[in-house]
């Protein structure tokens, strides 16, 4: 049976498996169905990120027209910071935090790698204050968390 859902569920199964070549090949075979699907490219991208085909990732990545997709930008980052391309993944990173993703104390950590790596060690410094912050409000709106005084700013 060749049908879109199926496949997504076997891909992700085979990925689970560890068989992330049989889940690479049916996400591509998905993309190639049908690439103005943003939920699929994505899927498709992350796939080529991890085997490090990062041209062709760039390649499915900008053939996405929905750019207004935060989970874009943040992809785009991380697929140009895998290729020391930092002036642009930091202006994809930047665009994705101006989007106020929840739960982005990561987020804003990875924003103080790239910062480091272009020499910004101020900045990254302060990048790393508000991922610690982040994580920390994070915390606190867990459930059944004990630590309401764990709220902490950013200098």
């Amino acid at each position: 049976v060749d049908e879109p859902k199926l496949n997504e569920v076997l891909a992700s199964i085979y990925y689970e498996t560890g068989n992330k070549q049989a889940a690479l090949q049916l996400y591509e075979k998905l993309h190639r169905r049908d690439p103005t699907d943003a939920k699929t490219a994505l899927a498709y991208v992350q796939f080529l990120l991890e085997f490090k085909r990062n041209a062709e990732a760039k390649r499915v990545i900008g053939s996405l027209t929905n750019l207004s997709d935060p989970v874009i930008y943040k992809t785009a980052a991380q697929l140009h910071a895998a290729d020391n391309e930092y002036r642009d993944a930091l202006r994809f990173q930047r665009k994705y935090l101006a989007t106020a993703p929840v739960d982005s104390g990561p987020d804003w950590g990875f924003l103080g790698d790239i910062l480091g790596e272009r020499g910004n060690k101020p900045g990254a410094q302060r990048a790393y204050r508000r991922a610690i912050s982040e994580l920390l409000n994070t915390l606190v709106r867990l459930d059944g968390t004990n630590a309401p005084s764990a709220h902490a700013t950013a200098n």
